[in-house]
């Protein structure tokens, strides 16, 4: 994909840049506004499966990271564009059901729909995700659940009320959250029924920006992306991949690492299948349906960076005991930026561990999950230096994401925590510390 084969998104970019939102929130505001005007119009085959683009998306960031400014043009440029499937702003299950059962649409079939029966669909847009689904509604989460996977027809029965039928229900999903909302509205029992693992998350801090008088969108601006979605509406077609773009996919599902939040772990069993349904959007971006190495890359890139900062999306949710006290270790260790000793991490963690042994338990959990390493007589530590995704063949953060400088001082900060840990080490095993070997033979032990 040429650079000005990916411009809408890029001149989107550039059309928002002037806005107190993190980038990334625009980024995928705007994918997630063209994955619903999708639909079903495109597709790809896959084995036994037929893959559509739609997606569930968060933007996750704490209050005032500005996650409103950021869904609402997209989604306002889409009304003007006749679109007609929004979702209510506030929602149950029951009537969600019926509202998609009373809202069939019929004139946009795809090349399967020779029956009377066109696809169902349905754009829940919500700054405040939490309004729409309520708190703690696992009914309603568990539908929606289901409806990601695009079921050929959903029939359900009421109480007190006729049966309903949604045929070939398609929902996409645009949400804000805080994550405090996020535990509010997805108890731990959610990532096991799969929510989560059908959600990308995007994180967003504080961009800091402060803009006290917003400039008039340029309604000539506006009409360039409205008419765009008019046409991506009509867009169809099914994903077609040659010989080299199917071996890059196959290089990639095979040498991707999963995720190693454990949080994470269901969210990793579906990533392939997150990367097929953001390529049919970012193919069908310029109205093509031969998928190319670039296109490839640019989807594989943007994933890969959405994912670097999920656990941080998270935060507190589905945390073990030892969360807290894993959080407080590493963060203090990329703020300090050198080996750091069991004496050091103690008082650190004090308030959050009782016993000597619950650090070393927490220390051992840290290095299994290689978020850090030890020196070898188990005095010091350091966080490791793992390769992220940049550093992948079919990513390029530099060409494809705005914020590639960020990453480029992590990485840089991780290469000399690696030197001083090495230093460290060295020094060590020369002049070992009098206590070093106990401490090293009590970590052994535990």
């Amino acid at each position: 994909m040429g650079s000005d084969e990916v411009s809408i998104l890029e001149e989107y970019l550039d059309f928002r840049k002037l806005s107190e939102s993190p980038v990334n929130f625009h980024r995928w505001a705007f994918l997630s506004c063209c994955a619903a005007l999708l639909g079903r119009n495109v597709h790809m085959v896959h084995g036994t499966k037929i893959i559509y683009p739609n997606m569930y998306v968060l933007l996750v960031g704490a209050s005032g990271s500005r996650k409103s400014q950021a869904i609402t043009p997209p989604i306002r440029m889409l009304e003007e564009s006749g679109y007609q499937w929004l979702a209510f702003e506030k929602s149950s299950k029951q009537k969600f059901v019926q509202d998609m059962q009373d809202s069939i649409s019929r004139d946009f079939a795809t090349a399967l729909d020779f029956d009377t029966h066109g696809p169902t669909e349905c754009f829940v847009a919500n700054d405040e995700l939490l309004d729409f689904i309520g708190v703690g509604n696992l009914d309603f989460v568990t539908l929606l659940t289901k409806f990601w996977d695009n079921l050929p027809k959903y029939e359900d029965r009421f109480k007190r009320s006729e049966s309903v039928v949604v045929h070939k229900p398609t929902v996409n999903i645009l949400g804000g959250l805080t994550q405090t909302n996020l535990q509010l509205g997805f108890n731990p029992n959610a990532e096991g029924i799969g929510f989560l693992a059908r959600t990308i998350m995007i994180y967003g801090e504080t961009t800091g920006h402060k803009i006290t008088w917003p400039e008039v969108p340029d309604i000539a601006v506006e009409k360039k992306f409205i008419d765009f979605f008019k046409k991506l509406r009509n867009h169809r077609g099914v994903l077609r991949f040659d010989d080299k773009t199917r071996r890059i996919i196959d290089e990639i599902y095979h040498t991707w690492a999963p995720l190693v939040d454990a949080r994470l772990s269901s969210y990793s069993t579906r990533r392939l299948e997150h990367l097929f349904r953001l390529l049919l959007t970012i193919v069908s971006l310029r109205f093509d349906t031969n998928v190319t190495e670039d296109d490839i890359i640019y989807a594989n890139t943007i994933l890969a960076f959405a994912e670097e900062r999920m656990t941080k999306a998270l935060g507190e949710f589905g945390k073990n005991m030892y969360s807290t006290a894993n959080q407080r270790i590493i963060t203090y260790m990329e703020e300090v930026k050198r080996p750091c000793t069991l004496t050091e991490l103690w008082k650190i963690v004090q308030t959050e561990v009782t016993k000597w042994p619950e650090l070393i338990n927490v220390l051992n959990g840290l290095m299994k999950a290689e978020k850090i390493q030890a020196s070898q007589d188990g005095e010091n530590f350091i966080l490791c230096n793992r390769q992220i995704s940049k550093n992948s063949r079919f990513v390029n953060y530099d060409k494809y994401i705005r914020e590639a400088k960020i990453y480029e001082q992590i990485d840089r900060d991780r290469e000399q925590q690696t030197k001083l840990f090495d230093k460290a080490a060295a020094a060590l095993a020369t002049a070992p510390d009098s206590n070093a070997g106990n401490v090293g033979e009590l970590f052994g032990k535990c």
